[in-house]
């Protein structure tokens, strides 16, 4: 019996499944004429002005933006943008604008910017673009991944005589890197740096204290 194409198709639909490698979460509401707004004005260079409701906060701010790239990252967008009067490019959670406008006056963006070259840097996973050079040692088989998906291009893993895994590689030093390795357990020990390797132990000292309390 021949199959016809869309039926094909439709049967491939069912057959294939995009699951997240953490802990899934649901998305926030965005605001559906903000989007359009905001998306509209990347698109033509044009200036924002919008009102942005802060976490925690019930008074609204309001902003002449100059949008310069949007950021999908996991479930939440971000505006990357440049405030007026403020110094340096911002991101802002797209679903904490409440209103939007675009305006007549056009947009500048930095001279010379890229938003590759800022991924890269690791602007986006909240880091301050700086780069480190991490030096970890992998137990119990939490590091065996890494052969086949590496942390970065330019890694080297060396297998050890008892069975771990040393990892050196220069990438940005992130908040999502320290919570990528905290969510190793105890399958991952940071050697250097050691600005990195005290701020995983001050967070697993935090944890014991949180654990040992009496409830």
């Amino acid at each position: 019996m021949k199959v016809h194409e869309s039926e094909r198709k439709r049967s491939w639909l069912n057959k294939v499944r995009t699951v997240p490698p953490s802990q899934p979460l649901l998305p926030p509401d965005i605001k559906p004429a903000v989007q359009q707004t905001v998306y509209e004005a990347l698109l033509m260079d044009r200036q924002l002005d919008i009102k942005y409701l802060k976490r925690g906060q019930k008074k609204m701010e309001v902003y002449r933006v100059h949008p310069i790239a949007a950021i999908q990252r996991g479930h939440i967008t971000y505006l990357y943008c440049l405030i007026s009067g403020h110094e340096g490019l911002r991101t802002l959670p797209v679903h904490r604008i409440q209103t939007a406008m675009m305006r007549e006056e056009s947009s500048e963006a930095p001279k010379g910017f890229s938003i590759d070259d800022e991924i890269n840097k690791g602007r986006f996973g909240f880091g301050k673009g700086e780069q480190i050079t991490l030096e970890a040692i992998f137990y119990h088989g939490s590091g065996d991944h890494l052969f086949e998906t590496p942390l970065a291009r330019n890694q080297t893993l060396t297998e050890l005589e008892n069975g771990s895994v040393k990892l050196i590689a220069t990438l940005p030093d992130t908040p999502q890197l320290m919570w990528w390795i905290l969510g190793l357990g105890d399958g991952v020990e940071v050697v250097q740096p050691e600005t990195l390797r005290t701020r995983i132990s001050a967070s697993i000292d935090n944890m014991q204290a949180l654990y040992r309390k009496d409830r």
